[in-house]
Formats: C-alpha cells, structure tokens, sequence
C-alpha cells in the first residue's frame, strides 16, 4: 500500500510532466506556424489538422497540469472527473 507521500509526489511528478508536455507542444506549434506567417511554407491542409490536434493535446495537457485532473466531458460516467 501507498503511503500519502507517496501519493503527493506522484501526483507532482504527473502534474510536472504534463506541464512539460503543454509547453513543448505549444512551442512546437509555434515552431511549425512560424514558417507559414513569414511567408516561406505555403498554408496547406494537413498544417490545419494537425495545429488542430496539437491544440487539443496543449489544451488537455494544460488542464491536467494546472487542475490536477482531466476535464469533466473525459471523464466517464458516474465517476468523479479525473479519478
């Protein structure tokens, strides 16, 4: 069995972890836009799928990180959002 100190740290490891993730994949967004707004990469489809899949995963990782759980539209019924 955990003890509760073991219990927060995991939690701040996951929490760290996933503010990590928000942060690389915003600036990855940025790194992949970059080219396009200066003019040097033609705007095509598949920037826009992905820039909107990345955009969900920011946003997802972000609640994680600073909430501590998932969203409550992920979480499944009848359980609390995140346990």
């Amino acid at each position: 069995m955990r003890t509760e100190q073991e219990i927060v740290d995991s939690r701040i490891v996951m929490r760290s972890l996933c503010g990590a993730l928000a942060l690389s994949g915003a600036a990855a967004m940025v790194y992949r836009l970059h080219p396009v707004a200066v003019g040097r990469t033609p705007f095509d489809y598949w920037l826009l799928v992905s820039m909107i899949g990345a955009l969900h995963a920011v946003c997802l990782f972000g609640h994680v990180a600073l909430r501590g759980r998932l969203p409550s539209f992920m979480a499944r019924a009848g359980d609390p959002a995140g346990n």
